[in-house]
């Protein structure tokens, strides 16, 4: 069998990510496989340590072109709403979609249209009106692109059991329940620089990661402010812990973290971005992953972290969920204030004082299960399972 993996947004850093990891992981398995992605000069000028095949976008639009591909499946992250699921189905390949979703993104919760300025000075009723005929009216055309898209799908993966619930609740309440059985959950895979056989001391360390000048709208994605703003409370009410930011966007991060150091002493460290070699020691000496983001498919640095025997702390979003465990590898704030995550962040840091974590335990948990040959092995059941197999 050949499996190759589609991604058009692939860049070097996605090497030790899941969209590499997923090729590596095949590889590790004696399959054929390598990675697809859109030309990028500094691929052209970079070393990688996975096979990359770059094609112009002339040619990932091309059926005559993927026909001449060798590889029988291919693993396409499309985000549900992209042509190259078409495309390669066209040209008779198995397409297994990688959704990279939460799952509940279908439903428009703001008012489009409506200027703000009218929507404000409504009545609540009339609100609460507006926002449900909108939610079905919208709603309604987003499911049946996302129905055309998982009909057009050989199967698709979410990352979470509870992605994989909401779009089970959006096609049930659409009416399309057949096609619920084309949805596989499958988690992303860690390198194997994050294994656990070599786990350190733990330290009173607090680490975030993220790339913390991402944004939507005016808000960014990994919530930078209220990070920055609640291991600073934290670190004030306890001297005795230390935290580290790494990660690009770190003059933001500087930017948020002076309002504090300006008047208190505060034992925080910003890196910037680093090798994820050096992410990979800091995590194994850190006692817990500080991750308040406001949107997360998956979470990978989540994960990383729990493979170096880190608890997690973050949002109350679907992956998270799902990594904390019910809470015996984390624990998620209620909502996203401040003040909700200052006291996840106190109540799991308690679990370390009273021994309700063993590093070592959250450590084997977590490879076993997003260890990349693992995670290869599970995308082959699930080929196998639909008869991909050729």
């Amino acid at each position: 069998m050949r499996i190759a993996v589609f991604f058009d947004k692939f860049n070097q850093s996605h090497e030790t990510k899941d969209p590499g990891q997923i090729v590596m992981g095949l590889r590790d398995l004696g399959v054929q496989s390598e990675m697809i992605t859109i030309d990028k000069p500094s691929l052209r000028e970079g070393n990688t340590s996975i096979p990359v095949r770059l094609l112009s976008k002339g040619q990932a639009a091309d059926v005559e072109y993927w026909r001449s591909v060798p590889y029988d499946v291919m693993i396409a992250y499309t985000r549900l709403y992209s042509e190259i699921a078409s495309t390669l189905k066209e040209a008779g390949k198995t397409v297994l979609v990688k959704a990279d979703t939460d799952g509940r993104r279908i439903f428009p919760v703001y008012p489009r249209d409506m200027s703000y300025y009218t929507y404000k000075k409504a009545t609540e009723k009339v609100k609460i009106f507006y926002k449900r005929f909108k939610r079905r009216l919208e709603g309604q055309r987003r499911a049946n692109q996302l129905a055309e898209h998982i009909k057009l799908a050989d199967g698709v993966v979410v990352e979470s059991p509870q992605a994989c619930a909401n779009l089970s609740y959006i096609l049930s309440y659409w009416e399309m329940p057949e096609l619920i059985k084309k949805i596989f959950v499958i988690p992303n895979p860690v390198s194997n620089s994050f294994s656990s056989t070599s786990l350190q001391v733990k330290n009173k360390l607090i680490v975030a990661v993220g790339e913390w000048d991402g944004r939507v709208g005016n808000s960014y994605i990994k919530n930078t402010d209220t990070m920055v703003n609640v291991l600073c409370r934290f670190l004030i009410q306890r001297p005795d812990y230390e935290a580290v930011v790494i990660g690009r966007g770190d003059a933001i991060v500087r930017k948020f973290a002076e309002r504090w150091s300006s008047r208190h002493k505060i034992n925080l460290h910003i890196t910037g971005f680093i090798p994820n070699s050096e992410v990979a020691q800091y995590l194994g000496k850190a006692q817990v992953l500080f991750m308040p983001s406001l949107y997360e498919s998956f979470g990978i640095a989540a994960a990383e972290a729990l493979c170096k025997g880190c608890s997690l702390v973050g949002s109350p979003i679907e992956s998270f969920y799902f990594l904390a465990k019910g809470g015996s590898t984390g624990t998620l704030a209620p909502d996203f204030t401040e003040e909700a995550y200052l006291g996840a962040l106190s109540a799991d840091i308690c679990k370390w004082e009273r021994g309700c974590y063993s590093p070592q335990e959250i450590s084997s948990l977590w490879y076993s299960t997003c260890n990349r040959k693992a995670i290869a092995e599970d995308f082959l059941r699930v080929i196998d399972k639909l008869g991909m197999a050729t």
